[in-house]
Formats: C-alpha cells, sequence, structure tokens
C-alpha cells in the first residue's frame, strides 16, 4: 500500500494548473479558514518558551486546558487521561505498537482490526503496515455487527466525524459500542480530529471515558491552528503514561504548549467560530442541494460522482483547489472565508452541468 496522500498540495496544483499561489483557492484540507490569533500572543510568551527544553508545568497547564476543553464532550476527563504529541499524527503512527504491546500483549500480525471503508487512509496504511489484519466494514454493516450477537475485532476504529464521509456516530451508538467490545475485551478507537466543529459542546449527553476507549483530539482543525503541531490521546489513565512513553521526552515544544492552552480557554474566540462556521456551511448547503452530496461538517462537505476527478479538474481551472478520492469517487471542499463564498458558489454551478 502506498502513501496516503492528502490535502495541503497546493504546490502540486500551482505547477500543474499555473498561477500564482495567492491567486489560489485552496480548499483541499478541512483546515479552518479562520484560525486563532495566536499572532497577538506571540510577544507575551516567556523567553523560556524559547531558550529552554519544554518544561512539566507547561504540560501540565495544556494537558489540563485539553481535559476541560474536551470534558464537555468526554465524561469523567482529567490531565491524567490526557497524552499529548506533535499533532495527532503522531500518535496514529504509534498505535499498532502500543496496543500490540502495551495493551493486548500479543503480535501484531495476531491483532484484527475493522474500520469504516473509505475512512481516512492514515489509520489503514499504519495497520497494514506494521502488520495487522485490517477488515473494511461499510456503515450498515457495522451497525448490524452492534445489535447482533457476531464475534467483534480487537479493535474498532472509527473517525467521528468520519473524513472524508461526513457520517457522524452518535452518542448513543459509541456508547453502545464501548459496552459490546468490553464485553469481549476488545478496544475502540474514535479519530475525534473534527468533533469540535460538530454544534457547541454541551448540546449533547457527553461519552464517557472507559478503560476500553481511546479518543484522538487535533487542535488544528477547529482552531485553524494546524502548523502549531498539537494533538492528544484520551485514554484509561492507567495506560497513559505507556503512550505517553512511546512519545518520548519533549514531545510538543514549550511555544505550542503556551499558545494551545491560551486557546483552549479561550472561550469566547471559541462560540466566535462557531457562529462563523456554522453561517458559512449553511450558505453553502443551501446552494449545492442539487448536487450529490453525502455528508457534510462545518468545516467541508463532501460529493459522491463518478466523475470527481473531472470535477476537481474544473475547479482547478478555476483557481480553486479541492481534496479528490478517487477510489471513493468522493470530492471533499474545506469551508471558505466569507469573503469567497462567492467565488466557491460560481465554481460549485459550474458542476451542475456534468
Amino acid at each position: 500500500m502506498s502513501l496516503p496522500r492528502h490535502g495541503g498540495d497546493l504546490a502540486r496544483a500551482v505547477q500543474h494548473y499555473g498561477g500564482r499561489a495567492e491567486q489560489w483557492l485552496d480548499l483541499s484540507t478541512g483546515i479552518a479558514p479562520y484560525s486563532w490569533p495566536a499572532e497577538k500572543y506571540l510577544s507575551q510568551a516567556p523567553a523560556s518558551c524559547w531558550q529552554d527544553l519544554p518544561a512539566e508545568p507547561l504540560h501540565r497547564a495544556c494537558r489540563d486546558a485539553v481535559a476541560q476543553y474536551y470534558g464537555a464532550r468526554l465524561r469523567s476527563l482529567t490531565a491524567g487521561n490526557t497524552v499529548l504529541a506533535a499533532g495527532s499524527q503522531a500518535i496514529i503512527q504509534q498505535l499498532p505498537f502500543f496496543f500490540a504491546s502495551d495493551v493486548f500483549a500479543k503480535p501484531l500480525t495476531e491483532l484484527h482490526i475493522w474500520c469504516l471503508a473509505g475512512s481516512y487512509g492514515e489509520h489503514e496504511y499504519r495497520w497494514q503496515q506494521a502488520g495487522a489484519r485490517l477488515q473494511h466494514k461499510t456503515a450498515a454493516q457495522l451497525r448490524e455487527a452492534l445489535t447482533s450477537n457476531q464475534p467483534l475485532p480487537d479493535i474498532l476504529l472509527l473517525v467521528n466525524p468520519d473524513n472524508p464521509s461526513g457520517l457522524c456516530w452518535s452518542t448513543a451508538e459509541m456508547s453502545a459500542w464501548q459496552r459490546r467490545l468490553a464485553a469481549q475485551h476488545s478496544w475502540l478507537i474514535i479519530d475525534a480530529a473534527f468533533i469540535d466543529a460538530l454544534a457547541e459542546a454541551g448540546t449533547e449527553a457527553p461519552l464517557t471515558v472507559t478503560a476500553n476507549t481511546l479518543m484522538l483530539t487535533s487542535i488544528g482543525k477547529f482552531f485553524g491552528l494546524a502548523g502549531l503541531r498539537l494533538g492528544a490521546a484520551l485514554l484509561d489513565e492507567r495506560l497513559a503514561g505507556a503512550l505517553a512513553a512511546r512519545l518520548g521526552p519533549w514531545p510538543v515544544s514549550g511555544l505550542s504548549l503556551w499558545l494551545a492552552t491560551r486557546a483552549l480557554q479561550d472561550r469566547h474566540w471559541q462560540h466566535q467560530q462557531h457562529q462563523r462556521l456554522e453561517g458559512i456551511s449553511q450558505q453553502l448547503l443551501e446552494a449545492c442541494a442539487g448536487l450529490p452530496l453525502v455528508g457534510s461538517t462545518r468545516l467541508f462537505m463532501t460529493f459522491e460522482h463518478p466523475e470527481v476527478a473531472v470535477w476537481q479538474q474544473q475547479l482547478a481551472q478555476q483557481k480553486i483547489w479541492t481534496r479528490c478520492f478517487v477510489r471513493q469517487q468522493r470530492l471533499r471542499i474545506g469551508m471558505p472565508q466569507q469573503q469567497d463564498v462567492t467565488r466557491l458558489l460560481g465554481g460549485l454551478n459550474s458542476l451542475y452541468k456534468n
């Protein structure tokens, strides 16, 4: 299996279709079009963020902020449940070895994994490269397995909301999976990188941290801070230390820890971000009602069509760059800033001709 391709590769679009980078509207990722204003706080960062190795107080403050921020979505969450890394990708790469050695204590080749067919390719790639047995399931097959007595895998891996389909699993479904998997001594991994962009926390009952659940989160998507490289794994405290040990000392820079702590505590900005993203996504969803939309979040919308490669090319000729999933016949389009909505609507309108 080849390395997964990701969005954010605007240089490839410029090389192929021409123009200058600043002329393009890059919607090839699900990163928010508005970023938490890190530049306003840089001058306030203590000199130790630059001069010293990241100290434990900085690390602890950030773990506390993560636990408080996600606590509304994950009941019983504490700093002890939180493992920080330089982006959730750093954790994804360690998960096969962590589960084989520290959780199940058996060879990777004996681990049986289920994942949603067509979901985020990094998970499939990392588990298969490590030697685990990975099986793709449709959403219908997974929901059927949830209510039947069929044997379950060692690990069920779900991206929620799913990337790129936008499919959302409810808290009730997740809780049911936790119970079903626990009965067979199995685990649930939830990649929740896009969960922040759902309705504001507190609008639905939170999931509970259980001994057989690991949730991945990222500050990059909703906060528009992908370059800060900060993600977290939320899991049972008894295993959090083992996962942290695999990431080594100083897994996140001191400056990233300091800035992320303030972003996670900035409730006023977070509310503004929800309002902005909701308004933009609603405008776009209403305008493309006639297109084959399969799912959406407030950070992206995904269409399914046999000619998605042609669609991507059509939009690229208008200097709008998107993410094409040829195998799944899907085109994912990120959210633009408000000032660019009209430009994107013009591009979407051209797709109606196909």
